[in-house]
């Protein structure tokens, strides 16, 4: 069973092992992914939102959600957005069921010589938290209690492979994953995609 609040400021599907949170601040949406430990739910990673020191988007900016449900437990966030001269859309599915949530972007320059985001960032924010990096396109979170999830980029094919990495700012660990070896300067023409999973498994008995 997925919990389902919505609000004109937040979204939440929960089921008893995982959350999937959006909030509107500032002029964005941002969401966040907790998970249910004995003591309650703790938030695991955050979207990295806002610029970098350069001014650069340090995840595309979303400005409209809308939420549907599939059925049998299956939800889907539809999102747009645009920032710093770029245009940017995600499909977010939740599958509880599955234990799985599939993140779909899409970049485009809505002009010649802008400076176009091509990845998603999240902050690492729980405690006694280990990463396991599985290079080049995955990542686990083991979690001392509770489910551990992992990120794991699709799509690699492609010529706009997605990676997955995990850096540090000097604040706290990131995840970094999306279409990194892309030029982040595009032309009107080109829509840049990157898709990844973020799964769980249920905490150990």
């Amino acid at each position: 069973m997925v919990l389902v609040e919505r609000s004109a400021e937040k979204y939440l599907l929960l089921n008893d092992e995982l959350a999937i949170s959006y909030r509107y601040t500032g002029d964005r949406w941002r969401h966040d992914i907790s998970v249910l430990c004995p003591d309650g739910r703790e938030i695991t990673v955050a979207s990295d939102e806002g610029a970098d020191a350069a001014g650069r988007l340090t995840s595309p900016a979303l400005q409209d959600l809308r939420l549907e449900e599939l059925g049998n437990g299956v939800f889907e966030f539809q999102l747009l957005g645009q920032g710093n001269s770029a245009i940017y859309s995600a499909a977010v599915r939740f599958d509880g069921p599955a234990r799985r949530i599939d993140f779909d972007y899409c970049a485009r320059a809505a002009k010649s010589g802008a400076t176009v985001c091509t990845a998603s960032r999240y902050r690492i924010c729980g405690e006694n938290l280990a990463v396991e990096e599985r290079p080049p396109f995955a990542l686990a979170l083991i979690l001392g209690q509770g489910p551990a999830i992992e990120f794991a980029s699709c799509g690699n094919d492609a010529p706009s492979k997605t990676e997955c990495r995990c850096i540090d700012d000097g604040t706290s660990p990131l995840v970094v994953i999306g279409a990194c070896a892309v030029p982040e300067t595009e032309s009107p023409k080109t829509n840049i995609r990157w898709r990844y999973t973020l799964s769980w498994r249920a905490a150990a008995p």
